[in-house]
């Protein structure tokens, strides 16, 4: 479902861990993910403001058929310090459409990608992410950047 209701903050710093992915290869960000909670997941990210954790897709080799970075992590304060290993990203004030998943995770959050896939969006394939929120656990904001 689509929303224009919850415009994203930009400027938002945020603090986590990269890979190179691939739709193609869905098992890579599943992978992402357990890794994300081995390492304690939300707990060793310094200076982090709440516990929402960011899925971030970025540095598109294309469109949504092409490889891109993937990154996972939360919201930190500005001046947060990086640990080695992890990446500092900062959330662009560009231009999103909002989509908000409901239900169980993580099957309606790929049904939810599905219909984005398959929506007629005029997208810019510089930044996309997705928001989820700690107090809403079968709630996750999508924000696809659009031209």
């Amino acid at each position: 479902m689509m929303t224009t209701a919850m415009p994203p903050r930009p400027g938002r710093t945020l603090l986590g861990r990269e890979i190179r992915a691939s739709n193609d290869d869905p098992e890579a960000l599943g992978e992402a993910w357990a890794g994300f909670f081995e390492r304690g997941a939300t707990a060793g990210i310094p200076g982090r403001l709440d516990e929402d954790v960011y899925a971030v897709y970025s540095d598109y080799a294309g469109d949504e058929t092409q490889p891109y970075t993937y990154f996972i992590g939360c919201e930190v304060e500005a001046d947060a310090p990086v640990p080695a290993r992890m990446v500092s990203r900062i959330l662009p004030d560009a231009k999103f459409e909002v989509f908000v998943s409901e239900g169980k995770q993580p099957a309606a959050l790929m049904q939810t990608w599905a219909e984005i896939h398959a929506a007629n969006l005029d997208r810019s394939f510089e930044m996309d992410y997705e928001v989820h929120l700690a107090k809403q656990a079968n709630r996750v904001l999508i924000y696809i950047g659009v031209k």
